[in-house]
Order: C-alpha cells, then structure tokens, then sequence
C-alpha cells in the first residue's frame, strides 16, 4: 500500500507544476471530507464510516484515513479499482490486486467474513497543489463479483485557511 500511497503522491506533485499557471489566490476555501457508498446490498463488503485526520487533509501534514466496514463472506482475492483526479484532471485511474493493497495494510488474504478497519498514514508533501480532488474506489472479487464501492470528495488544504484559484467566466480557465 506505501507503493501505492508513494505512487499517487508522486503524480500529485507532478501536476503541481502544470497548475502553477492557475493565477492568484483570490477566494477562502475551508471543506471536511465527505463519502458515500456507491454499492447496493449484493456487494460484500460494507463501509460504515471512512475519515480523515486532519479534515480536510493539509499539505505539507500527515493524513490519517480509517475505513470502517464488514464483509458478509471471506474474501480470496480479486481487484480493486481506484480513480483520484484534481478537478477535471483524472491523476490515477488504475487497477492493483486486492490482496498486494490490503497486505500493505497488515491484512491478509482470505479477507475474513466480519468486521473489519483499515488504518493508513501518510505525509502530503509541500509540493502537491491544494484544491478539490475526487476518488472512486471499487473492488470486484475473484469471480467479478462486486465487493465495494465508495466515492470521496475532499478539499486538500494549505493550512488552517487555505485558498483557491478563481475562475475567468468567459474562458473557463482559472483568473491570472
């Protein structure tokens, strides 16, 4: 998982340098994190609460996400699916192994029938651009079976108070 955590972050802070273009700062911006689940009752794996500490998260700071669920059966394996983008620019949009994400975790495959909570830390490095970001995370078992699907909004912050760029109305495109 630390792979992939480094993977993310590192194509986080490669956009820092195309959105630098993004004109001043002109707006105050503060947003807690928000989720929902996108699976019905035929998916096995269930979340209950996902947060994040701080919320929202802060550059330049370490994120504490825990997800909190259960599984109505074990779980061998499969895929999980995951796709983050700033605003409209999709940053990772990538399938990994189930049992590889979760061993990072210190969990193992079988994924037991029960509940269960996922822990992760990691530090935002100062370079990543603050603004909205999106993700959908979904996992399908061995058979293509759907296990999850949870969607995440958050605002990554620059500090206690932290701003955004403005949009020019007759382009599109963020004020100079």
């Amino acid at each position: 998982m630390n792979k992939f955590l480094l993977f993310a972050t590192l194509l986080l802070s490669a956009t820092a340098v195309n959105l630098a273009r993004y004109g001043p700062i002109t707006e105050d911006v503060v947003e807690d994190t928000n989720w929902s689940s996108c699976g019905d009752s035929s998916y096995k794996l269930t979340v209950t609460s996902l947060t994040f500490t701080p919320n929202p998260p802060v550059v330049g700071q370490d994120v504490t996400i825990v997800a909190v669920g259960s599984s109505s059966e074990n779980i061998n394996g499969g895929n999980i699916h995951i796709n983050l983008a700033y605003g409209p620019i999709v940053l990772l949009n990538n399938s990994f192994p189930l049992c590889s994400m979760i061993s990072g975790l210190g969990v193992s495959c079988p994924l037991t029938q029960g509940p269960h909570t996922f822990k992760v830390q990691q530090n935002i490095p100062n370079g990543v651009p603050t603004g909205q970001y999106t993700a959908q995370v979904t996992a399908v078992d061995d058979s293509g079976n759907n296990l999850v699907c949870v969607n995440a909004n958050f605002t990554l912050g620059g500090g206690s108070s932290f701003r955004k760029p403005t949009l020019d109305a007759r382009r599109g495109m963020p004020k100079k």
